[in-house]
């Protein structure tokens, strides 16, 4: 047995906007695929202006129905858990929960001083997870409060959700760990949630997903700094993929699909032949590092985005040679074609269906149809 990451999301830097809450009651529910009978809690506050302080957290698990099948367990003996601004990674005691696959695990925090929020998870697909707030007034559960009302990036994008605090969750178990890193298209959830419901629907158990997707990012640039002052699209993925992915206990598979933002911000007054080559080298480097690391690399094609503000036929030729490269490489143990996934008749569009309105990005339905074309008897071993 060892301690492996089954559920969690990458932190993002949300400082400029920034949410001031207090007496929060927070409900997070994400659906498992492991049998274990010890979870710990990892907590994060990286982006931080000030510590987050819990008053309490409370784990329980649920069915499928959502009936609580266990008694309500207080994380830390019931006192109060302080997490310090600047910290990436703090882990809680061992829990004792007997869970099993496709149960639902139920994290309840509460925060009851005044606390500017400035980072934290922020995704969009809730087939595998949920979060609810609640005003909370002493001991008991207030009124539910709409995440749009409550957090300036909710209300920036509604189509997002908003988790603070907590990072991920981790068991005492046995299985395969499985990294998602790239961009929006993978920080949005959707595929990486579809893929997640095949694995457990097609019996592959203590399997984990864990999502590494940034918004905006990029394979060679940090966050444009005309788009926002911090980093809420991250860093250069060649800054941030090994710190990112490997700080995950026992990574044993790495999908990548990154690079379309490289091409969507690329201009004529840059070299298109050199913007390739770089961008070549970038996924050379993230396959290459996975190997030393004993981990397996994947890689996905870039999808198609005529249909967004984006588009030129540069744009597109640039796309193409990026995707015969993928297709035809041999660094990568596996190849998911999410183009021909996704694509409509006229190979440049996302298929109507598929893309959530912009033309760029995937609906749930979409995102089904990219996690189909994983070979399954090829990626959990």
């Amino acid at each position: 047995m060892q301690w492996l990451d089954i559920w969690g999301h990458q932190q993002q830097d949300y400082r400029s906007w920034p949410s001031v809450v207090e007496n929060e009651q927070q409900t997070i529910r994400m659906r498992l695929n492991h049998h274990a009978t010890k979870l710990r809690l990892k907590f994060s506050n990286l982006y931080g202006s000030e510590a987050i302080i819990f008053e309490k957290i409370e784990v329980q698990l649920l069915d499928e129905q959502g009936k609580v099948t266990g008694t309500t367990i207080a994380v830390n003996g019931g006192d109060p858990i302080i997490i310090p601004s600047g910290v990436s990674k703090q882990v809680s005691e061992p829990i004792e929960v007997f869970c099993s696959p496709n149960q639902i695990l139920e994290v309840r925090t509460y925060l009851k001083r005044e606390t500017q929020l400035t980072g934290g998870i922020v995704s969009y697909s809730r087939l595998q997870q949920e979060v609810l707030n609640y005003h909370w007034a002493g001991e008991t559960q207030g009124n539910f409060i709409d995440q749009k009302e409550r957090f300036r990036i909710a209300k920036e994008n509604q189509r997002m959700f908003y988790i603070y605090g907590i990072a991920g969750i981790q068991a005492e178990t046995e299985g395969q760990t499985i990294v998602a890193f790239g961009d929006s298209l993978t920080q949005q959830g959707f595929w990486v949630d579809a893929l997640k419901q095949r694995i457990q629907h097609e019996g592959n158990a203590n399997v984990a997903v864990i999502n590494k997707g940034i918004g905006g990012g990029r394979i060679l640039r940090d966050t444009n700094p005309e788009a926002d002052s911090y980093q809420r699209h991250g860093r250069s993925g060649l800054k941030r993929y090994l710190l990112d992915t490997f700080e995950v206990e026992n990574v044993n598979t790495v999908i990548v699909s990154h690079g379309i933002n490289d091409i969507l911000t690329w201009t004529e007054r840059q070299s298109s032949r050199r913007l390739i080559a770089d961008i070549i080298n970038g996924l050379i480097f993230y396959a290459e590092e996975a190997w030393l690391r004993n981990a397996t690399p994947w890689i996905a094609t870039l999808m198609p985005f005529k249909g967004s503000d984006f588009y030129s036929y540069q744009q597109e030729e640039l796309r193409e040679q990026v995707n015969a490269w993928i297709r035809n490489q041999k660094l990568y143990a596996g190849v998911v074609d999410f183009d021909h996934a996704v694509r409509a008749e006229d190979h440049r569009y996302v298929k109507r269906a598929y893309e959530c309105g912009d033309g760029l990005h995937l609906s749930a339905k979409g995102g089904q149809a990219a996690a189909k074309a994983f070979d399954l008897n090829q990626l959990c071993k």
